[in-house]
């Protein structure tokens, strides 16, 4: 019998788009897998701290920020957008599928929608399967 394939997440949020991620992320199948990391803003998110995850075996690697025009900090969500697109482009060019990388825009407000969201985006990962560089040395 086939195991289904449980994919390790990274997700950067901003502390002012969702209340409480991590306690949001423990009601989703698997929590384990998933790690969270809060900024004072996704503006603040490198691409390359995305890509050190991706070159140690992590599945995808999410970035939820404020809905845009709401940004705490004005425009720091623009930044990781574009941060995020870069990362599809690298991703596609490295063979590994630019839909490993997602950025969501989200309402602090709406912890349902930040729910379903990182569902969706589990989902997607799941069906890319496990990264190509996990079993490299």
């Amino acid at each position: 019998m086939e195991s289904k394939f449980i994919p390790a997440i990274l997700i950067f949020c901003c502390q002012n788009a969702v209340a409480s991620p991590k306690k949001l992320i423990e009601t989703l199948e698997h929590p384990e897998c998933i790690k969270v990391v809060e900024l004072p803003c996704t503006g603040k998110m490198e691409t390359i701290y995305a890509l050190k995850a991706f070159e140690q075996g992590i599945d995808g690697v999410c970035v939820v920020g404020c809905r845009e025009g709401e940004c705490h900090y004005l425009e720091g969500n623009l930044r990781a957008a574009k941060r995020v697109h870069q990362m599809k482009v690298i991703l596609e060019e490295l063979s590994l599928g630019k839909n490993r990388v997602e950025m969501l825009n989200e309402d602090s407000s709406a912890a349902e929608n930040f729910i379903q969201s990182s569902k969706d985006f589990i989902g997607r990962v799941q069906v890319l399967g496990p990264n190509p560089l996990k079993h490299k040395p």
